[in-house]
């Protein structure tokens, strides 16, 4: 398996400041191979008397080029509980900005206590302290080491030493010099540090001279004994062969049996390091390599997998990730799955670590869709706010999660759908606009002050509101300010930018018709309504092509419209002309008119009151002095007679009168 750290650097071991509670005892800047970070890694002793429980690190990183960085790297290590004796920092990891750093120096600035009391650095020097040597090295004799030990005690391993204001207890404690005995073991100061080594030779070589005695009287038993039991051993050879079989190898198999069950504990205890040594040196007993080099790391991954599951972070511990290393960004579980699945990988065909990494792989793929699919209902809410240009962005964002690409153009869409709302309701002819799609550029709304106060106070508030919560800015200003556009104009370009989508393209021909403000007189010019068209003319403030002419021909077509009763006549002549002669039994008592102006001529339409009965007559455009129409082999004149009555006449080819009535206006 390969390592995922590189290492990069080694600070000096054992580094001191006088006055320090610590000693630095090591440290080292590694590469992480998965995320290619830079990281930091020391080891702290506590010296002190008092429990440490907060610590701070300053480190300066220097890079290739020998440059010391601006600003140093601190780090603080927070919710200690460390006595005396023991080690904190091993486990956490610092990170070092920068890609280009080639070693750092380090300090400590502060230590607190649990008492509440503290130690601030005062800018002395951190100096790396005399090497403890073991005895042996000391003496450069392990026989004098050996009568040391006898002398002072078996736990003796290194030669006492001073240095600053600290001793070196022979056991291997950190005393200081105002320290009469070790604080570990007891030992006098005094006694261990004058030590009479003429005294110790001497000892050891009477201790030598002593052993070798024994030793040749040994050999002089073991030969006299050697003798007499030499006819014994033989006879009893066979016995002694099974004998020594079970003295070898019954306690060895026992041994092991009992090795291999404690490895396996470790196994069961999480305890991976301590279990993969412990099966390692158990050899070719039984599975033990096998323990090793699989099943230990399928059971450390299977815990991997547990704490990924649960995104707990104490599971990173297992992949030698230190959380303050890790970014807002990184997903834990991710993290760990992706260790976890990498690692199954690497078991290849053992038990069923291929699926195990498939399903770490699908787990992480959940994940990943869990979040895209957050942020889609995070989009969505934008949009069900109304924060359209938001939500737009949110939505691009996604890619081609879900249908987000089409729920982006639903928010540009659902803007436009807002404000062609407002457009149909409202007067917008002076308004002009900069329709705005980015989220940070407000939109503008501007028109007059007089345009403002002729439509109400709420306007503007109904206008925000057809905005949704976007960015807008309203302006009231006499002219448009340079690049702004009539609002019909930026809202047809609006829905043109969305394409084929939905319906979009439908409100363009809308927008024009609503924009067209003169329709609403000509549709009332085309279904007949003179009074309406002419009153409605009058009323209209803004130009308009051929006004005049306009309002003297609906003018002239005035006393055509109306309701009429009948006065004198044939009151039969209506139905007639209509095809219901019967005899001259039906008959016309009232009806109504009106004119339809038409390309080039004017038409008067007459209705009955009981609707059985409509008829047209028609003249030449701007004529009013009588309308006709022609039903073979008669024909039909309406006009207005000098009393003003409204008098129909029915001819015949000769131009004779046959029948008339006339019809007084209601």
């Amino acid at each position: 398996m390969a390592e995922r750290y590189t290492k990069l650097f080694s600070l000096e071991d054992n580094l001191y400041c006088e006055g320090a509670p610590l000693i630095i005892r090591g440290g080292r800047l590694l590469r992480d191979g998965y995320t290619g970070k830079l990281l930091a890694q020391l080891k702290f002793q506590n010296i002190s008397c008092k429990t440490i429980t907060t610590a701070e690190l300053r480190l300066t990183t220097v890079d290739s080029a020998g440059r010391l960085a601006e600003e140093p790297v601190f780090h603080r290590y927070l919710d200690l509980n460390v006595p005396r004796d023991s080690d904190f920092g091993q486990k956490s990891a610092v990170v070092i900005p920068g890609a280009d750093i080639q070693y750092f120096t380090a300090v400590v600035t502060e230590v607190i206590f649990d008492d509440g009391s503290s130690w601030t650095w005062d800018n002395r020097p951190w100096k790396a302290l005399k090497e403890h040597k073991l005895l042996a090295d000391e003496f450069q004799d392990e026989e004098l080491a050996t009568q040391y030990r006898i002398r002072y005690g078996t736990d003796c391993k290194f030669a006492p030493v001073e240095d600053a204001e600290l001793w070196f207890c022979t056991c291997g404690a950190v005393n200081h010099l105002d320290e009469r005995s070790c604080h570990n073991c007891r030992r006098v100061y005094s006694a261990l540090k004058d030590v009479n080594i003429s005294s110790l030779k001497s000892e050891c070589a009477e201790r030598l001279e002593n052993e070798k005695e024994q030793q040749a009287q040994d050999d002089i038993d073991a030969k006299e004994k050697r003798k007499n039991l030499r006819s014994l051993v033989l006879a009893l050879i066979p016995v002694f062969i099974v004998i020594a079989l079970v003295c070898v190898f019954v306690p060895r198999e026992i041994k092991n049996h009992e090795r291999y069950e404690n490895a396996q504990a470790l196994v069961d205890s999480g305890q991976y390091d301590k279990a993969a040594e412990a099966f390692d040196s158990l050899g070719n007993y039984k599975d033990s390599s096998t323990q090793s080099e699989s099943n230990i790391p399928y059971e450390r991954n299977l815990e991997l997998m547990r704490y990924a599951e649960t995104a707990n972070p104490v599971g990173l511990k297992l992949i030698d990730v230190n959380q303050s290393s890790l970014s807002e960004d990184d997903d834990i579980s991710i993290i760990m799955y992706q260790a976890a699945a990498d690692r199954f990988k690497e078991l290849g065909d053992y038990k069923d670590s291929a699926e195990l990494s498939e399903k770490c792989l699908k787990a992480i793929e959940d994940i990943k869709t869990a979040k895209l699919q957050a942020k889609y209902d995070d989009a969505a809410a934008l949009l069900a706010d109304k924060q359209f240009c938001l939500a737009r962005d949110a939505f691009v964002e996604l890619g081609s999660f879900k249908d987000s690409a089409s729920m982006a153009k639903e928010a540009i869409y659902q803007k436009a759908m807002q404000l062609f709302g407002f457009m149909s309701q409202q007067n917008i002819r002076n308004v002009w606009v900069k329709l705005s799609t980015e989220t940070d550029v407000p939109g503008i709304i501007s028109f007059s002050k007089d345009f403002a106060l002729s439509n109400g106070e709420g306007y503007i508030t109904e206008f925000k509101a057809a905005c949704g919560k976007d960015k807008v800015d309203f302006v009231l200003e006499d002219q448009p300010s340079e690049g702004l556009v009539p609002f019909q104009d930026a809202l047809t370009e609006l829905f043109k930018s969305l394409g084929d989508y939905k319906e979009s393209s439908d409100y363009i021909p809308q927008i024009t018709r609503l924009c067209d403000y003169t329709r609403e007189f000509y549709e009332l010019v085309e279904k007949g309504d003179v009074y309406g068209a002419y009153d409605w003319l009058s009323a209209y403030e803004y130009e308009f092509e051929d006004r005049d002419y306009w309002l003297n021909l609906l003018e002239m077509y005035k006393p055509y419209c109306g309701y009429w009763v009948l006065n004198t006549g044939d009151r039969s002549l209506i139905p007639y002309i209509a095809g219901d002669s019967n005899n001259g039994t039906n008959v016309c008592t009232g009806f109504t008119t009106s004119v339809i102006i038409g390309d080039g001529t004017a038409t008067l339409k007459l209705d009955t009151d009981d609707g059985k009965y409509t008829l047209n007559f028609t003249t030449e455009l701007g004529n009013a002095k009588g309308f006709s129409s022609s039903i073979p082999p008669f024909n039909y004149f309406v006009n207005i007679s000098v009393l003003n009555k409204l008098a129909i006449m029915k001819y015949n080819s000769a131009g004779n009168i046959l029948s008339s009535c006339d019809y007084s206006p209601s």
